[in-house]
């Protein structure tokens, strides 16, 4: 953990290539430090001189005053060997090289990389990228990067600028943000496992994100680190990853983006399930299980109960289940009698639970049939589908209701122990009470099969966190 505190926590930074020049990256990253009010000191480096948005420059690394911790590296491959030495000589703890151009691009930038890691090893001094878009700490409000991001509870690694805003982009839609961000590139010298063992003992931290086109594996040991530090983290904090290059023509894109060998995908499989690392297929899927991993109470079982006021919504949130590995089975009779107290006769109520037109006369069903599910010994989970959230067209009233019932819903889903996702079609809406639910708290989704593969991934942590305590 120790060799990423300075890049992570660091009190002073430096960033080499800085310009006055706003269609440049040392202009853009210049302005991200400073307008995100970085805790410590920022020292601009520029050969042009003057200030740059307000702050002196200075020639080179070696004339700035006192310590620097990070260097921000963004200057082309060719001048990259006489600023690392120099790093060396200042005493620079780690470097981020930004600027492309080395081992993604064949035997002459993999050679530049191989120099450029010597020099740095000599003072001791981390190196992440190059061929990057930098790192952001929510700790120290720094953001090296040129990516609107925000503090919050995931903690996001991976090889892909482009991936990075994709998934931003949809994060801040759903309200979320990161504690640790950082985005490694070529991984030269700083890898995945470095990054894992970090975040393990970040407190900040509810769950971990990976994008992966490959781990770069020079020796046995390399691909056993990684996999050893996810076993760690796994235990006390969800991972999620993507990792890319199934395909033959897949694998070939990775390794001229980042000089990534993707190798084995059924290796691959195998060892993130080992290593307790819930493998999912898009950005959307890696943010449905961030938002349900950093929300959700932990899933101790697959047995789900599934609450609807639609039949058809009922029997698709069945078949899902099925489709993710999870069970539907029939309530006990004990439950059934419970809720055969509080719905009409015609109410199907063996599983899924159907409200079938009751909370036109009375919404508080809703409330109370999930207060009878919670309560079942036998039920481990519980999805909600149907149109929660659209009665409030029906007229002001019904706008008021559905607000009172989701804020008792909430309640008691918060005094509870188990995980429930809900799935509403008038998600996309945002309406008020979906709004208080998701901050509350639960995850909202826009289709019934997203809320129950959600449901589906955390059973599968859960399932593979307690493999590992054993």
């Amino acid at each position: 953990m120790s060799d990423l505190i300075p890049l992570f926590r660091p009190k002073s930074v430096a960033l080499i290539g800085a310009s006055s020049d706003t269609k440049k990256y040392g202009y853009w990253t210049a302005k991200s430090l400073i307008d995100n009010k970085f805790q410590g000191e920022i020292h601009l480096i520029s050969r042009s001189g003057g200030e740059i948005l307000g702050q002196p420059t200075y020639p080179d690394i070696l004339s700035v005053p006192g310590e620097v911790d990070l260097a921000i590296i963004a200057i082309a491959p060719k001048h990259i060997l006489p600023i690392i030495e120099q790093c060396v000589e200042k005493g620079v703890k780690t470097g981020i090289v930004v600027s492309t151009g080395f081992g993604e691009t064949g035997p002459e930038g993999k050679e530049i990389e191989r120099r450029m890691l010597e020099i740095a090893r000599k003072g001791n001094m981390r190196i992440m990228g190059p061929n990057c878009m930098g790192m952001y700490s929510s700790a120290v409000s720094l953001n090296a990067s040129i990516i609107d991001l925000a503090p919050g509870p995931m903690s996001l690694v991976l090889q892909s600028g482009n991936f990075g805003i994709d998934l931003n982009f949809n994060a801040k839609k759903r309200g979320m943000g990161y504690s640790c961000w950082a985005t490694i590139g070529n991984q030269m010298d700083v890898r995945f496992n470095d990054f894992v063992r970090y975040i393990e003992q970040d407190d900040h931290t509810k769950v971990m994100l990976l994008y992966m086109e490959g781990l770069r594996v020079e020796n046995e040991e390399d691909g056993r680190k990684f996999l050893e530090a996810a076993r760690r983290t796994s235990v006390s904090k969800p991972i999620a990853a993507i990792k890319i290059g199934r395909s033959a023509a897949g694998a070939r894109a990775a390794a001229s983006h980042t000089g990534s060998l993707a190798g084995s995908e059924r290796i691959f499989d195998a060892a993130l399930a080992q290593a307790g690392v819930v493998r999912v297929n898009t950005p959307n899927e890696l943010l449905d299980a961030a938002e349900a991993f950093s929300k959700c109470k932990p899933a101790h079982g697959k047995r789900i109960a599934v609450l609807t006021d639609g039949g058809g919504h009922g029997v698709m949130a069945t078949d899902f289940c099925e489709a993710n590995s999870l069970e539907a089975p029939v309530l006990s009779e004990a439950t059934q009698e419970k809720l055969r107290a509080i719905l009409k006769p015609h109410c199907p109520i063996k599983n899924p639970v159907d409200l079938a037109g009751t909370p036109e006369g009375d919404m508080w069903v809703f409330d109370r049939c999930l207060e009878v599910l919670l309560d079942d010994p036998d039920v481990d989970g519980i999805v909600i589908v149907g149109l929660y959230g659209g009665y409030a067209d029906l007229s002001e009233e019904f706008r008021v209701l559905e607000m009172d019932v989701a804020k008792s819903m909430a309640e008691r889903i918060r005094k509870g122990d188990k995980p429930v996702v809900m799935h509403s079609i008038y998600q996309p809406q945002q309406p008020d009470c979906l709004k208080y639910l998701s901050e509350q708290g639960v995850p909202v989704f826009g289709a019934v099969d997203e809320a129950v593969r959600t449901m589906g991934v955390l059973v599968e942590y859960s399932e593979r966190r307690a493999a590992l305590l054993e």
